[in-house]
């Protein structure tokens, strides 16, 4: 079993929850401040969709969160993979936001207007692929540190073999 490791805190892992923080921002922001009772009661519709979209960006962040904590790794390869699933993730917040918007319409008639009417069936695959391309970024994390393990056990047996 792996133990979690404590180990402070890098400027990756900083800026890596300063951009999940803004991706959060970023969906608040998309409505803007209620000035009738209709427009609060359409914010209010909204929330279960805005629900939705925060239980993802939290739980993607909290597995990046937890791949940091076991494995305090800061090198060339981790920042690349990092910095490409912050792009997805920033690049996923409007998107996953308007699916949910759709989505909620459709199957519960939350929203007071359908937010996909006239629009074409290829936006349904748009935030599905941002999602969809956070998986292999996760992968190549996996990897990495499996190459890093291998090399470290190699080293090791190495260092033994000289010191009998």
């Amino acid at each position: 079993m792996l133990t979690l490791r404590k180990h402070k805190i890098s400027r990756l892992e900083e800026f890596s929850d300063a951009v999940f923080g803004f991706a959060l921002t970023l969906l608040v922001i998309t409505s803007s401040v209620p000035r009738s009772y209709e427009e609060l009661m359409a914010l209010v519709r909204g929330i279960p969709a805005f629900a939705c979209c925060f239980a993802l960006l939290v739980w993607v962040w909290y597995e990046h969160d937890g791949f940091f904590e076991r494995y305090a790794l800061n090198d060339g390869i981790t920042v690349v993979l990092n910095s490409a699933l912050l792009f997805f993730v920033l690049l996923y917040v409007y998107s996953l936001k308007f699916m949910f918007d759709a989505f909620m319409f459709q199957v519960f008639g939350l929203q007071g207007r359908d937010p996909a009417k006239g629009m074409s069936l290829r936006l349904v695959f748009i935030a599905p692929m941002g999602f969809a391309l956070m998986g292999p970024v996760h992968w190549w994390f996996g990897q990495a540190v499996e190459r890093r393990r291998q090399a470290l056990d190699g080293a090791a047996v190495r260092n033994r073999s000289q010191v009998t």
